[in-house]
């Protein structure tokens, strides 16, 4: 497997991470021709922004709480707006860990779970950390670079770079404070193609799900 494909893969896997397991469902009993048709859409990453904002009603659209042998744990993931979070609690005795990851929601909900898209930028929040930003692109084509950008603010990642680039602190926070009120793209040529596209990610809901995860780690429950 070449680094590209690798790097590809990687991205995939991220944005899949999100799901949940979501796309295990494609081994269910028989839910029709056009049910399977949009399964493996979402399974082979053919899922795009919404163009139009979306319900900013606080939606929780799954949460798994385990008890066993003196652990706690809680998953579960909300939607507000064109973003969600998926978040994560442990607990053992007197230590506790908590995080959560912000991303783009599609719009599309398959059993149940949020579907987020393949290309966009995650904010990862950890207990006792401040949070940082995760760009994912899945098929960026290969030696032409690509970039995100929020209001006036830019980030160029260079050519052979594909899949992730990851964000330091500082860099995080200055995205942070933009994406809260202006739209974000994606500026980038597909795998196969000549031609750059953008990708235009809504602002409309990140606020609200960047307070929802810093709150949530601070204070989980």
């Amino acid at each position: 497997m070449t680094g590209v494909k690798r790097a590809r893969n990687k991205a995939l896997l991220s944005a899949l991470a999100l799901l949940g397991g979501a796309v295990t469902l494609a081994a269910c009993p028989s839910p029709g021709a056009d049910e399977l048709a949009r399964i493996e859409r979402i399974r082979g990453a053919g899922v795009a922004p919404s163009a139009e904002p979306l319900p900013l009603e606080l939606q929780t659209m799954r949460n798994v709480i385990q008890e066993r042998d003196g652990l706690y744990s809680r998953n579960h993931v909300i939607t507000t707006g064109n973003w969600m979070a998926s978040c994560q609690y442990s607990r053992n005795g007197n230590s506790q860990h908590a995080a959560c990851d912000v991303a783009p929601f599609s719009g599309e909900i398959l059993s149940g779970h949020p579907v987020p898209v393949p290309n966009m930028a995650v904010t990862e929040h950890r207990s006792g950390r401040a949070p940082t930003i995760t760009l994912v692109i899945h098929s960026a084509q290969e030696g032409t670079g690509w970039a995100y950008a929020c209001g006036n603010r830019t980030r160029q990642i260079g050519e052979g770079i594909n899949g992730r680039a990851l964000l330091d602190e500082r860099a995080s926070q200055v995205f942070l404070n933009v994406m809260k009120t202006r739209d974000c793209e994606f500026s980038y040529v597909p795998e196969g193609s000549q031609d750059r596209v953008v990708i235009r990610h809504l602002a409309h809901g990140f606020e609200e799900a960047h307070t929802y995860a810093t709150r949530y780690v601070t204070s989980p429950n």
